[in-house]
């Protein structure tokens, strides 16, 4: 590789480049003082290419101008909370005739690796379906990720 290049004191965007920090496999990184306050290892291609300019801090600016509703998704908080909702919801769907020993039966059994799905989704745009024993199955986590959550009545 080349020899360092001298960008100390340059600006990037918020970004200041304070000194020269270290060399991580091709890259060699300078330590940037953000106009926010923090400071930051960039390598010094991204600054120069002008794809790095800041420290994180735009995004979280750009995040609270396009109005988000509350910017608390991926806290332990809202993750509870949407938990009590989607546990409610069940609740709502299971009939009172539903046999709940078997269904906890069934959440308890659960094999190692694998999700309890609801068979007709509990809140379907055609179909709702019923939070009974006779609707659930076991399926592994990855073939529940890959699963819409339609019904296709077959």
């Amino acid at each position: 590789m080349g020899r360092i290049k001298d960008i100390i004191g340059h600006r990037f965007g918020k970004l200041v480049v304070v000194r020269y920090s270290h060399r991580k496999t091709n890259a060699r990184l300078y330590l940037c003082k953000c106009d926010c306050g923090n400071e930051k290892a960039i390598a010094g291609a991204s600054l120069r290419k002008k794809v790095t300019q800041s420290c994180g801090c735009i995004r979280s600016e750009y995040i609270a101008k396009k109005n988000y509703k509350h910017g608390k998704s991926r806290t332990p908080e809202y993750n509870a909370q949407q938990a009590r909702m989607s546990n409610m919801k069940r609740k709502l769907k299971m009939p009172k005739w539903a046999d709940k020993n078997k269904i906890n039966k069934f959440y308890s059994n659960r094999p190692i690796g694998y999700e309890v799905d609801h068979i007709i989704p509990l809140n379907g745009k055609t179909v709702s379906g019923l939070h009974v024993e006779n609707n659930l199955q076991y399926l592994k986590k990855e073939d529940n990720r890959l699963k819409s959550n339609t019904f296709n009545g077959a």
